[in-house]
């Protein structure tokens, strides 16, 4: 799966009618509204969205007919194989109507263009880790941390050393769980927690 790298803008004219779409990399559901809100404009007649963050989507036509708008740009997103994405549509209409297929087809198309032509990375997939290392093993499990460019949640001292979550790729996690298992002797425990 992929996600676009930075926001990004494409504006195509289809029968007079001005289509902008705009869409962006988001983490969360509450991100993509956000997204949403900020980008739509008031004085055009339609902005028609959709995104998908994981398991989570939804798309919707604002005003155009059923099934023609909001549905097209989320089918782009998902053949594309796009996730963590949101995708708005803003339509200026100009005076031409397009039928429901002639709008399946602009909104779909406008937003299956726009997503090709955004630039793209591979999206990493990762999980949280819990860490309990004995004072004695700090030293080492910082070092495996910033090998491995692990970025750190919380660390939390107590009275038997400290507790650390980090988030890391899920293809690295036996890779790095070994190791750190090596590094220590086995005094550390590891727990995944999600």
């Amino acid at each position: 799966m992929i996600t676009p790298k930075e926001k990004f803008e494409y504006i195509e004219e289809i029968k007079k009618s001005k289509f902008i779409v705009r869409l962006k990399s988001v983490q969360s559901v509450d991100e993509a509204i956000t997204f949403i809100n900020e980008v739509k404009e008031p004085l055009a007649r339609h902005n028609c969205w959709a995104y998908k963050v994981g398991n989570e989507y939804r798309f919707s036509d604002d005003g155009e007919p059923s099934g023609t708008a909001g549905k097209p740009i989320y089918t782009s997103i998902d053949n594309l194989f796009f996730d963590h994405v949101v995708v708005v549509t803003t339509r200026y209409f100009g005076g031409i109507k397009l039928g429901a297929g002639g709008l399946i087809r602009a909104y779909g198309g406008t937003a299956a263009t726009a997503l090709k032509n955004a630039k793209s990375k591979e999206i990493e997939y990762l999980a949280k880790i819990k860490i309990d290392s004995p004072f004695d093993f700090l030293n080492k499990v910082h070092l495996c941390i910033k090998k491995y460019k692990i970025n750190k949640v919380s660390e939390f001292f107590n009275e038997y050393g400290c507790s650390f979550e980090i988030l890391i790729s899920r293809d690295l996690i036996e890779e790095f769980k070994k190791e750190l298992q090596n590094l220590t002797r086995g005094h550390v425990v590891v727990k995944n927690l999600q």
